[in-house]
Protein backbone atom coordinates (compact mmCIF):
# COMPACT_ATOMS: atom_id res chain seq x y z
CA UNK A 1 0.00 0.00 0.00
CA UNK A 2 0.91 3.61 -0.75
CA UNK A 3 0.47 6.17 1.70
CA UNK A 4 3.30 8.44 1.19
CA UNK A 5 3.86 10.69 -2.25
CA UNK A 6 7.48 9.39 -1.63
CA UNK A 7 6.25 6.40 -1.50
CA UNK A 8 3.89 6.69 -4.81
CA UNK A 9 6.94 7.84 -6.92
CA UNK A 10 9.33 4.82 -5.99
CA UNK A 11 6.40 2.00 -6.66
CA UNK A 12 4.82 4.03 -9.61
CA UNK A 13 6.88 1.68 -12.14
CA UNK A 14 5.78 -1.71 -10.11
CA UNK A 15 2.08 -0.93 -9.74
CA UNK A 16 2.21 -0.49 -13.80
CA UNK A 17 3.93 -3.63 -14.28
CA UNK A 18 1.65 -4.92 -11.71
CA UNK A 19 -1.74 -4.02 -13.10
CA UNK A 20 -0.33 -4.86 -16.93
CA UNK A 21 0.48 -7.76 -15.83
CA UNK A 22 3.89 -6.77 -17.82
CA UNK A 23 7.31 -8.68 -17.80
CA UNK A 24 9.22 -5.59 -15.93
CA UNK A 25 9.57 -1.49 -16.53
CA UNK A 26 12.40 0.09 -17.82
CA UNK A 27 12.09 3.46 -15.62
CA UNK A 28 15.35 4.62 -14.82
CA UNK A 29 14.02 5.80 -11.47
CA UNK A 30 14.45 9.06 -12.56
CA UNK A 31 11.70 11.27 -12.39
CA UNK A 32 11.90 15.80 -13.31
CA UNK A 33 9.84 18.67 -14.31
CA UNK A 34 8.77 19.84 -17.87
CA UNK A 35 9.93 22.71 -19.25
CA UNK A 36 7.68 25.84 -17.95
CA UNK A 37 5.99 26.50 -21.14
CA UNK A 38 5.45 22.39 -22.27
CA UNK A 39 1.91 22.20 -21.83
CA UNK A 40 2.32 18.54 -21.49
CA UNK A 41 1.13 16.77 -18.26
CA UNK A 42 3.99 14.33 -18.55
CA UNK A 43 6.83 12.90 -20.81
CA UNK A 44 8.51 9.65 -21.25
CA UNK A 45 12.21 11.07 -22.08
CA UNK A 46 14.52 8.54 -24.11
CA UNK A 47 16.79 7.69 -21.33
CA UNK A 48 13.07 6.15 -19.94
CA UNK A 49 13.14 8.50 -16.99
CA UNK A 50 9.95 10.57 -16.99
CA UNK A 51 9.00 14.57 -16.22
CA UNK A 52 5.72 15.46 -15.47
CA UNK A 53 4.50 19.30 -15.19
CA UNK A 54 4.96 20.95 -11.88
CA UNK A 55 0.89 21.16 -11.43
CA UNK A 56 0.48 17.40 -11.24
CA UNK A 57 3.19 16.67 -9.08
CA UNK A 58 1.85 19.71 -6.47
CA UNK A 59 -1.57 17.62 -6.87
CA UNK A 60 0.19 14.08 -5.71
CA UNK A 61 1.16 15.82 -3.04
CA UNK A 62 -1.39 17.46 -1.80
CA UNK A 63 -3.68 14.45 -2.04
CA UNK A 64 -1.33 12.27 0.56
CA UNK A 65 -0.80 15.66 2.78
CA UNK A 66 -4.57 15.72 3.27
CA UNK A 67 -5.56 12.20 2.94
CA UNK A 68 -8.54 11.41 5.33
CA UNK A 69 -10.01 14.64 4.90
CA UNK A 70 -12.90 15.30 2.98
CA UNK A 71 -12.73 17.25 -0.52
CA UNK A 72 -15.00 18.83 -3.09
CA UNK A 73 -15.31 17.39 -6.59
CA UNK A 74 -13.10 19.44 -8.19
CA UNK A 75 -10.33 18.64 -6.12
CA UNK A 76 -10.63 14.57 -6.49
CA UNK A 77 -10.77 15.24 -10.31
CA UNK A 78 -7.56 16.98 -10.36
CA UNK A 79 -6.43 13.97 -8.05
CA UNK A 80 -7.57 11.10 -10.18
CA UNK A 81 -6.39 13.21 -13.01
CA UNK A 82 -2.85 13.14 -11.62
CA UNK A 83 -2.83 9.34 -10.69
CA UNK A 84 -4.05 9.04 -14.14
CA UNK A 85 -0.73 10.95 -15.54
CA UNK A 86 1.03 8.59 -13.46
CA UNK A 87 -0.02 5.48 -14.61
CA UNK A 88 -0.29 6.35 -18.62
CA UNK A 89 3.30 7.72 -18.54
CA UNK A 90 4.44 4.44 -16.93
CA UNK A 91 2.43 2.21 -19.33
CA UNK A 92 3.37 4.07 -22.52
CA UNK A 93 5.76 5.76 -24.04
CA UNK A 94 7.87 6.75 -27.15
CA UNK A 95 7.99 3.02 -28.23
CA UNK A 96 5.81 1.43 -30.51
CA UNK A 97 4.44 -2.31 -30.38
CA UNK A 98 7.02 -4.86 -30.41
CA UNK A 99 10.00 -2.29 -30.08
CA UNK A 100 13.06 -3.70 -28.49
CA UNK A 101 11.60 -7.51 -28.39
CA UNK A 102 8.22 -6.85 -26.77
CA UNK A 103 8.95 -3.32 -24.88
CA UNK A 104 6.15 -0.59 -24.91
CA UNK A 105 7.20 2.18 -23.12
CA UNK A 106 8.45 2.07 -20.07
CA UNK A 107 6.53 -1.32 -19.43
CA UNK A 108 7.78 -4.23 -20.83
CA UNK A 109 5.33 -6.68 -22.21
CA UNK A 110 5.88 -9.89 -24.45
CA UNK A 111 3.98 -9.47 -27.79
CA UNK A 112 0.75 -10.42 -27.72
CA UNK A 113 0.29 -10.20 -24.19
CA UNK A 114 -1.18 -7.27 -21.94
CA UNK A 115 -1.93 -3.67 -23.14
CA UNK A 116 -0.22 -2.48 -26.19
CA UNK A 117 -0.84 1.29 -27.22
Amino acid sequence: MVSTYDELIQQQAQAAVRVMDAHHSSWNHQTGLLAAGDSSRGKVRWDHSINYHASVLDDLRKMFATAGQEHDSETLERYREAMRVVFHENGSGRFGCGYGGGQVGLVGMEVGRGVCC
